[in-house]
């Protein structure tokens, strides 16, 4: 007599639909709480890295005062992403226009310059076409509200300011300018001190 084996008895080779189903879910749970943490990590990195350009310009617009002996003025765009560093126009200096060291910046997408300073409403008069010329968007500029500028001399002794680089989600960074020294340096924002 013949036995015949019953469905039920063969061995089982591989897996059902619920099963992967359920790995993927325990897959993308981990992903899901691993993808917070890196989102703010890249954020801080970008907010890092877009605020170094900042404090490397204030530094080059010092050692600009320094070696051309004159005084050089550092702007940005408050509520916007631009930033300038270019020779400080007066009455007496007007004739004379140096065109190398200037430069024009733009903060990376989602950045912006606080509205206010350490000194208040950080809104000024806009920069003229003297100030920006040479600089390829000097158009551009020329209409846009600017800061108050921050000065830096030719004996090394700069404005006193502070303002902050904000981010829409890593926060933002606070750049300070001392006056004596003209040294400038950069603090993060802890979640801490903004309660």
């Amino acid at each position: 007599m013949r036995r015949h084996r019953h469905i039920s008895e063969r061995p089982r080779s591989g897996f059902t639909l619920i099963e992967v189903l359920l790995v993927v879910a325990i897959m993308m749970t981990m992903v899901g709480l691993a993808w917070t943490p890196l989102l703010r990590s890249w954020g801080d990195h970008r907010l890092k890295a877009a605020t170094e350009d900042v404090r490397s310009t204030l530094a080059g617009t010092r050692i600009q005062a320094l070696e051309n002996d004159a005084t050089w003025q550092f702007r940005y765009e408050p509520g916007g992403n631009h930033f300038v560093r270019v020779p400080y126009q007066t009455a007496e200096t007007e004739g004379t226009s140096v065109v190398f060291g200037r430069m024009s910046l733009i903060l990376p997408a989602g950045m912006t310059f606080s509205e206010n300073n350490s000194a208040g409403i950080a809104r000024s008069e806009p920069l003229t076409a003297l100030d920006v010329q040479g600089l390829a968007d000097a158009g551009e500029l020329t209409g846009l509200p600017w800061s108050q500028p921050i000065l830096f001399y030719s004996d090394g002794t700069a404005t006193e300011v502070m303002f902050q680089v904000i981010d829409d989600q890593a926060g933002e960074m606070t750049v300070s300018v001392r006056d004596l020294t003209g040294a400038v340096s950069v603090k993060q924002e802890s979640a801490d001190e903004e309660l």
